[in-house]
């Protein structure tokens, strides 16, 4: 089993990014082929072509790629199934195929599948995020036997969703930036935003160094390592004891065995649509959206909701289930001017309120 990393490192084999080809961006085609071509004996490179193409994008990238000298790199990592077909109509090309499947094949069957749609020439799967251990060792049986290596993700943050928009506003910081949903402030998730759009990650990162021998035992062709979102002085700790053999490490950043050890997302979203809260209807007045212990409660009344008063008694009902009770001393709207009653719709402030969080309803009580 190799451990392979996302960019430079002292691994035997990494993963190269260029502009255009990557979600992540990189430098020019013809700078990463220059890097393999120095690196070449003694690194395998890998060039990672994972963006979602259009017409026009597919019809950039090959054109660049017919133009190139790509005898450098060892593969090429493949997720558009038209960039497949237009890889296997290309004879001329010495690399491998590593087909990224990571968030396509989820069964058997379609596992199966992409390999015959792949045809020769394929070297490399990368398995989904969603196999437990007993799933994962069968589909690593099913390659071996057709001469095919299995790659998973070992250590790194957990992808959850695309969105082609820029959501956070442009940052192009190369940074993680946590966020958190409206019903659950306490275990943010991270954020990253590139020039084509953000991705949203689980705020643990997948951590199976601990299962890297059970791994190996299983077939496992390729442990990925991507710490890109780390320090570079924190990556130099991790890598240099990969790189002689040893998965003794301490991390730095909170971890999961993900589904390797079991189903978490139904977990997940019973946070994210919590059954404790009680319906919008009757009383309701609003939904806390923002809040400081002891300074203030923010709520968004909805059109048609409840109005609340000063003097008036509300409920407060949490995401866990607790109901707690309370008079308006004051409300405020977000020009921080007084108000006498929430007349409209639009986010309203009142006294800090204990116990409140992110999601919890506010109920008029009369």
């Amino acid at each position: 089993m190799r451990f392979i990393s996302v960019g430079p490192s002292p691994l035997q084999e990494i993963i190269l990014k260029a502009r255009g080809f990557s979600w992540d961006g990189g430098p020019e085609l013809e700078e990463v082929l220059a890097l393999a071509h120095q690196l070449e004996g003694e690194k395998r490179v890998l060039l990672d072509w994972d963006i979602s193409m259009t017409e026009r994008t597919m019809e950039w990238c090959t054109e660049r790629l017919e133009r190139v000298d790509l005898s450098p790199l060892h593969a090429i990592r493949l997720k558009d199934v038209g960039a497949l077909g237009w890889f296997r109509s290309r004879k001329d090309i010495p690399c491998r195929i590593h087909l990224n499947l990571e968030g396509l094949a989820h069964n058997e069957r379609s596992l199966l599948a992409w390999v015959r749609t792949a045809g020769v020439g394929l070297e490399r799967v990368i398995l989904s995020l969603e196999l437990d251990r007993i799933r994962l060792e069968r589909y690593l049986h099913l390659l071996g036997q057709r001469g095919i290596e299995g790659e998973i993700l070992g250590l790194g943050p957990i992808p959850l969703f695309y969105s082609p928009r820029a959501l956070l506003g442009g940052i192009d910081a190369g940074e993680m930036t946590q966020v958190w949903s409206e019903e659950e402030r306490r275990r943010p998730f991270l954020a990253l935003e590139r020039e084509r759009g953000t991705r949203l990650f689980l705020g643990r990162d997948l951590n199976l160094l601990e299962y890297a021998g059970e791994l190996e035992a299983m077939g496992l062709g390729a442990f990925r390592v991507d710490i890109n979102h780390l320090p570079q002085e924190v990556g130099e700790k991790i890598f240099s004891p990969l790189s002689q053999g040893r998965w003794d490490i301490s991390y730095p950043r909170p971890g999961t065995l993900g589904f390797f050890v079991g189903n978490k997302t139904d977990a997940l979203f019973k946070r994210l649509k919590n059954e404790h809260l009680p319906p919008r209807e009757g009383n309701f007045v609003g939904e806390v959206r923002d809040t400081k212990r002891g300074a203030y409660t923010g709520f968004w009344r909805r059109h048609g909701a409840c109005t609340l008063r000063v003097g008036d008694s509300f409920s407060m009902a949490t995401p866990t289930g607790a109901i707690k009770r309370a008079k308006v001393s004051w409300l405020k709207n977000t020009l921080g001017q007084n108000l006498e009653e929430t007349a409209e719709e639009g986010l309203f402030y009142l006294q800090g309120l204990s116990g409140a969080s992110v999601g919890s309803r506010l109920y008029r009580v009369n």
